[in-house]
């Protein structure tokens, strides 16, 4: 499993602009698996080999802790919490109902599919919260053509938010709260059996 948090910070509202690609500095830190990533006005931590939401906070939060210091933002208007689950197939003609179960934001038809599907929902609970959903396949590697499935789960707070420890706290404890409810309402029995370690 694979998580993504982005912090993005200034007063700006949000708005849809083409600009060339942002530069971004990458920062590895090997002991616990994670890339901190900087470019203006954005903060992402990728947490590569996810060991729970309470190592995965404390590392979202350490990292803030340091950044801050350099930047000295002024206030947060998005906060991004995302879990990328890559589901290995035992074959290629699996389907993706195998390992997954329909609810409001997985359809039906595309767990009953063949190979080549894709489902993307996107939801506002309110004026402030997004969740897009998207279910999809992806290559094994280059050389092996044969897919894996890929649940992405992405929730969304864009709103003023005060750059201090606890209202960050309180954002992405939301945010994987509702991640969580999207997750737990879409494992199969197979897919529970495989975290549960059977």
């Amino acid at each position: 499993m694979h998580v993504d948090i982005q912090l993005q910070f200034g007063n700006k509202g949000l708005a849809q602009t083409f600009l060339p690609p942002q530069q971004w500095v990458r920062y590895k830190n090997t002991s616990n698996n994670l890339i901190l990533q900087l470019t203006e006005g954005i903060m992402a931590v990728n947490i590569l080999k996810y060991s729970g939401w309470e190592n995965a906070h404390n590392d979202i939060l350490d990292c803030w802790k340091k950044v801050s210091k350099i930047t000295t933002p002024k206030g947060i208007n998005r906060i991004g919490l995302r879990y990328i689950n890559r589901i290995k197939r035992d074959s290629s003609d699996e389907k993706p109902d195998v390992w997954l179960k329909t609810n409001k934001y997985i359809p039906d038809a595309v767990l009953s599919s063949q190979s080549g599907f894709l489902s993307r929902i996107e939801v506002s609970n309110d004026n402030f919260s997004r969740i897009i959903v998207t279910l999809g396949e992806i290559e094994k590697s280059p050389v092996i053509k044969e897919k894996d499935i890929i649940l992405d789960i992405d929730c969304i707070v864009e709103k003023a938010i005060k750059p201090l420890k606890k209202d960050i706290s309180k954002e992405i404890n939301t945010l994987h709260e509702l991640a969580w409810q999207v997750f737990s309402g879409t494992i199969g029995d197979k897919l529970e059996r495989l975290l549960k370690g059977e």
